[in-house]
């Protein structure tokens, strides 16, 4: 099933984790309150996670909002700057009172997520970035900086690295 939505889709494999597709890039431009050139003022993608995939340990300078759609849930996991450890789940709510449809990551949390069942099966998203995605707002972690930095959640960082993708 994952395959047959990962090939009608067009869905390519994402450097962080799992198959993905750009499905809207706002024509309309923000500017950033910080230094950053204007961006898209939105943008969204469909997600497909499969088995073991992960999303590793990032994060991003906008507010990340992942929507659920079918096939099992998305787990995931924020680290505040106080070191506060978060769990949500991305799912549906008729069949999890504890999940919700929509999970909203704040821009610049370290976050990851992993579905929550991993044998012979996927889940399907679409996650909207606003202000819209670019790859020179987002940060892979450094598992041996992240664990310094956040002690006590060492074995779950671990857990969910991925080294980052290699600049061609």
């Amino acid at each position: 099933m994952a395959e047959d939505l990962i090939k009608s889709l067009n869905l390519q494999p994402h450097p962080y984790g799992g198959f993905f597709k750009e499905v809207h890039r706002s024509t309309q431009a923000v500017k950033p309150l910080d230094d950053r050139e204007a961006r898209s003022a939105s943008t969204c993608i469909y997600l497909v996670m499969k088995n073991e995939d992960i999303d590793p340990w990032h994060k991003i300078k906008s507010e990340e909002t992942f929507f659920y759609h079918k096939g099992t849930f998305l787990k995931l996991y924020t680290i505040d700057e106080e070191g506060k450890l978060t769990t949500r789940i991305v799912g549906d709510t008729t069949v999890d009172p504890e999940a919700e449809f929509a999970c909203v990551i704040p821009a610049g949390v370290w976050f990851a997520g992993e579905l929550v069942d991993k044998e012979d099966t996927y889940g399907f998203f679409s996650v909207a970035v606003s202000p819209g995605f670019h790859y020179a707002d987002s940060e892979v972690a450094h598992v041996e900086k992240l664990c310094e930095q956040f002690a006590d959640h060492k074995e779950l960082i671990e857990r969910l690295h991925k080294d980052p993708p290699k600049a061609e």
